[in-house]
């Protein structure tokens, strides 16, 4: 108990010094990601969490600036509170778009969130219905931090009952093509 205990305030810990480092200037460290692998990985990955019916969509042939690690915490934050929201039978979808923005989802059949706390769950510490006792409040915010020190923004679409997306919307400029002759070259 102790323990487990110690570890759950270390996260906690761990998770408001990221927040608190969201205000710094250096707090990403872009660089050129392929899309396809990175959230190949980050798909892999999901799959250990929690039996469910994973699905991967089809996913965008680019390069895009970003910091790696802080947006692969972002999406596994995402995962993980869909793990939550679902049972062993429901689906669990990465998702991404490409059109005048690049959009990251995570969409879930899972229990949904209702209408009058979708404005709030990007808040420092709100944990929503409060179905899961134990998480901090703060992976959403997280989400949120990470996405906007990118210069992106969130969103979600759910409804309770119905499942819910949370989408990371990155902008175009952040998008990188391959030139043939001199490499990525940012639109």
């Amino acid at each position: 108990l102790v323990l487990d205990e110690l570890e759950h305030t270390t996260a906690l810990v761990d998770r408001m010094l990221v927040l608190g480092r969201s205000m710094d200037p250096d707090f990403i460290q872009p660089e050129p990601v392929d899309l396809r692998s990175f959230l190949g990985d980050v798909f892999t990955a999901a799959q250990l969490l929690a039996p469910r019916r994973w699905e991967l969509g089809v996913v965008p042939d680019v390069v895009i600036l970003l910091d790696r690690d802080k947006v692969r915490g972002a999406l596994l934050n995402l995962i993980d509170n869909a793990v939550k929201a679902t049972t062993a039978d429901g689906t669990i979808r990465l998702e991404s778009e490409l059109t005048s923005a690049l959009t990251i989802a995570i969409a879930d059949t899972g229990r949904g969130i209702a209408a009058e706390l979708q404005d709030r769950i990007f808040q420092r510490f709100e944990r929503g219905d409060q179905a899961e006792r134990r998480g901090s409040g703060l992976g959403l915010a997280i989400v949120k931090a990470v996405t906007e020190a990118h210069g992106g923004r969130v969103a979600v679409v759910s409804a309770a009952g119905k499942g819910c997306a949370v989408r990371m919307v990155f902008p175009a400029n952040l998008i990188l093509e391959q030139d043939d002759e001199t490499g990525p070259e940012q639109r």
